[in-house]
């Protein structure tokens, strides 16, 4: 193998958790709704080091890919789908939000700091998202509210 190559220099775990989306093209409507409180549980429940007690702390960049495979490999009862639902929902939380803004280190699955740190660009992105976040709920709150008839 070429030791410059990108796979290379991937961990064991990076490359076991490069996976592609297992249940692409699959009809979903058999499924039921995401229950985003029931999933947080679980997810909370597998890696609360992450996750438990409303923890938020940045996370590692590709890090659904190592949870999947985590769950996987433990055979939990998470599909992918559920995997990118719970993080689409738990990085748009203004928690999340906010401790990316402050920057410092991404966390990995065990729940300890990794070598990488959060990017300039990725700060600056999160700090307008956070502006944008209190710009709405200011508006939100100076909106006179219709009294009940």
């Amino acid at each position: 193998m070429n030791p410059n190559s990108p796979t290379q220099s991937l961990s064991r775990a990076d490359q076991a958790a490069d996976v592609e989306d297992p249940e692409a093209g699959k009809s979903r409507s058999h499924e039921p709704p995401f229950d985003h409180a029931a999933v947080s549980q679980q997810v909370a429940a597998f890696w609360p080091q992450l996750f438990a007690d409303g923890r938020f702390v940045p996370l590692g960049i590709r890090l659904d890919k190592a949870l999947l495979a985590d769950a996987r490999a433990r055979q939990l009862p998470l599909s992918w789908r559920k995997i990118k639902q719970f993080l689409f929902r738990h990085c748009k939380d203004r928690r999340y939000i906010e401790c990316l803004a402050k920057g410092g280190h991404r966390y990995g699955i065990d729940g300890q700091a990794l070598p990488e740190t959060i990017k300039d660009e990725h700060i600056e992105e999160a700090r307008k998202r956070l502006r944008k976040i209190i710009k709405a709920e200011k508006a939100a709150e100076a909106k006179p509210t219709s009294p009940s008839v």
